[in-house]
Protein backbone atom coordinates (compact mmCIF):
# COMPACT_ATOMS: atom_id res chain seq x y z
CA UNK A 1 0.00 0.00 0.00
CA UNK A 2 1.12 3.18 -0.66
CA UNK A 3 2.57 5.65 1.96
CA UNK A 4 -0.18 8.35 2.04
CA UNK A 5 -2.56 5.41 2.18
CA UNK A 6 -1.16 3.85 5.07
CA UNK A 7 -0.61 6.75 6.94
CA UNK A 8 -4.30 7.95 6.35
CA UNK A 9 -5.94 4.43 7.40
CA UNK A 10 -3.55 4.25 10.70
CA UNK A 11 -5.24 7.65 11.70
CA UNK A 12 -8.32 6.11 11.56
CA UNK A 13 -7.34 2.53 13.04
CA UNK A 14 -5.99 4.81 15.76
CA UNK A 15 -9.29 6.70 16.60
CA UNK A 16 -11.48 3.43 16.32
CA UNK A 17 -8.94 1.06 18.24
CA UNK A 18 -8.52 3.76 21.11
CA UNK A 19 -12.97 3.82 21.15
CA UNK A 20 -12.95 -0.07 21.44
CA UNK A 21 -9.95 -0.70 24.23
CA UNK A 22 -11.30 2.67 25.85
CA UNK A 23 -14.63 -0.02 26.47
CA UNK A 24 -12.39 -3.25 27.41
CA UNK A 25 -15.14 -5.19 25.24
CA UNK A 26 -16.28 -5.87 21.80
CA UNK A 27 -17.73 -3.20 19.61
CA UNK A 28 -21.62 -3.05 19.23
CA UNK A 29 -22.96 -2.77 15.64
CA UNK A 30 -24.02 0.73 16.42
CA UNK A 31 -19.73 1.52 17.38
CA UNK A 32 -18.91 -0.35 13.91
CA UNK A 33 -20.80 1.50 12.07
CA UNK A 34 -19.57 4.80 13.92
CA UNK A 35 -15.84 3.74 13.30
CA UNK A 36 -16.67 2.81 9.49
CA UNK A 37 -18.70 6.26 8.89
CA UNK A 38 -15.65 8.11 10.64
CA UNK A 39 -12.72 6.44 8.40
CA UNK A 40 -15.05 7.29 5.49
CA UNK A 41 -15.19 10.97 7.06
CA UNK A 42 -11.59 11.39 7.54
CA UNK A 43 -10.17 10.03 4.38
CA UNK A 44 -12.81 12.44 2.34
CA UNK A 45 -11.89 15.23 4.38
CA UNK A 46 -8.46 14.78 4.91
CA UNK A 47 -6.32 17.85 2.76
CA UNK A 48 -3.56 16.15 0.57
CA UNK A 49 -0.53 17.54 -1.04
CA UNK A 50 0.75 15.44 -3.72
CA UNK A 51 -1.20 14.35 -6.80
CA UNK A 52 -0.22 10.74 -5.93
CA UNK A 53 -1.34 10.95 -2.71
CA UNK A 54 -4.88 12.04 -3.66
CA UNK A 55 -4.95 9.40 -6.34
CA UNK A 56 -3.77 6.68 -3.45
CA UNK A 57 -6.53 8.08 -1.27
CA UNK A 58 -9.05 8.06 -3.72
CA UNK A 59 -8.26 4.48 -4.62
CA UNK A 60 -8.07 3.46 -0.39
CA UNK A 61 -11.76 4.91 -0.52
CA UNK A 62 -12.72 3.57 -3.66
CA UNK A 63 -11.49 -0.50 -1.96
CA UNK A 64 -13.06 0.26 0.99
CA UNK A 65 -16.51 1.43 -0.19
CA UNK A 66 -16.49 -1.85 -2.33
CA UNK A 67 -16.04 -3.45 0.65
CA UNK A 68 -18.86 -1.88 2.16
CA UNK A 69 -20.85 -2.62 -0.63
CA UNK A 70 -20.38 -6.20 -0.80
CA UNK A 71 -20.93 -6.77 2.65
CA UNK A 72 -24.38 -5.35 2.70
CA UNK A 73 -25.75 -6.97 -0.67
CA UNK A 74 -24.94 -10.09 1.54
CA UNK A 75 -26.49 -8.90 4.98
CA UNK A 76 -23.09 -8.39 6.81
CA UNK A 77 -22.94 -6.52 10.13
CA UNK A 78 -21.24 -3.50 10.09
CA UNK A 79 -18.45 -5.34 12.58
CA UNK A 80 -17.95 -7.86 9.68
CA UNK A 81 -17.19 -4.80 7.46
CA UNK A 82 -14.52 -3.05 9.52
CA UNK A 83 -13.14 -6.34 10.17
CA UNK A 84 -13.01 -6.46 6.71
CA UNK A 85 -10.76 -3.14 6.24
CA UNK A 86 -8.71 -3.48 9.47
CA UNK A 87 -7.93 -6.89 7.67
CA UNK A 88 -7.32 -5.15 4.36
CA UNK A 89 -5.42 -2.48 5.83
CA UNK A 90 -2.93 -5.06 8.28
CA UNK A 91 -2.18 -7.44 5.20
CA UNK A 92 -0.21 -4.10 3.18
Amino acid sequence: MMFAQTKYVGVAMTLACATALAQQKSPTEAQCQQMVNSMIQTLKSTTLETERDKKDAKLLLERIENILQDNRARGASACESWGAIMQMATRQ
